[in-house]
């Protein structure tokens, strides 16, 4: 490992005390920017040794994971992996906030390898666990469509240990993950069907009765961010004399309808956000 790249990320996380904690993530990333898995190994090595600072390493490893991470070694992310879920878990020594950090990191890494990060929570969901709801959650909202195949097995064992949940926060989080799943179901839904919509739409045949339907699609979604309906019919739309404004008044999305998600994640607070 080269000593001038390890002494520039550990001196920058030496100063996250007296200095802006988001500014330092950032500068971790630009110089993660051309030698990726080193500051990535640097920081892990941080994580296993610094208990002081792991939430600030983990706010750097946030960022620095948001980077292409294609051509990674694959036993390296799933050293982060275990690592996170492990600190994510509930420990004498965890702290909250340290547990926001560890779970906002694993949804960052579902980017690139969502697989391994769902198997690791439905590994590790034996027995009701919080952070594991609410990350589970967390992954069902902002990759709504990856996680269908999982939700079968998501709902099997969470109906398996609904006698075990008694604490109202806990109840909380796993109502969470319940209705997130159910939203998860329902946009695939509709994405199945955007397609067909979109080629109706183009036909020379009266376009009364598609409008109708587009705008129960719409209807269903009106309370979350919908993205796939309103990407799929807008050319259309315009096509047909229709505003624009005719989908995005059912949405809360931003007048910017090409974008591929919102995603929701919880804050060092513990409350939640949308990211685009």
């Amino acid at each position: 490992m080269p000593p001038g790249v390890y002494n520039e990320v550990v001196s920058l996380l030496a100063h996250t005390d007296d200095q802006d904690k988001g500014k330092i993530a950032l500068r971790i990333a630009f110089i993660a920017e051309p030698k990726l898995a080193i500051v990535l190994r640097v920081l892990l090595e941080k994580l296993q040794k610094d208990e002081q600072s792991r939430v600030d390493i983990y706010c750097a490893l946030e960022k620095v994971l948001q980077q292409d991470t294609q051509g990674l070694e694959r036993r390296l992310l799933e050293k982060i992996i275990t690592l996170a879920s492990n600190h994510m878990r509930v420990t004498q020594e965890a702290t909250n906030e340290l547990k926001v950090a560890a779970s906002n990191t694993l949804v960052t890494l579902a980017r690139c390898c969502f697989n391994d990060v769902m198997c690791e929570l439905l590994y590790r969901l034996e027995l009701p666990e919080e952070f594991i709801f609410i990350t589970l959650g967390n992954l069902s909202s902002a990759y709504a469509l990856e996680c269908i195949p999982f939700v079968g097995m998501i709902l099997n064992v969470m109906i398996s240990m609904l006698e075990l949940v008694k604490d109202s926060r806990m109840r909380q989080a796993f109502c969470g993950v319940l209705e997130r799943c159910s939203k998860a179901l329902k946009q695939a839904i509709i994405k199945a069907l955007c397609p067909m919509m979109s080629l109706l739409l183009h036909r020379k045949e009266p376009q009364n009765p598609i409008f109708k339907e587009i705008s129960w699609l719409l209807e269903q979604y009106k309370e979350g961010p919908l993205w796939v309906p309103a990407r799929c019919v807008r050319p259309a739309l315009k096509q047909h004399g229709m505003a624009p404004g005719a989908v995005e008044s059912h949405t809360r999305v931003s007048a910017d309808l090409g974008g591929d998600r919102v995603a929701p994640r919880v804050d060092h607070d513990g409350t939640e956000t949308e990211e685009a």
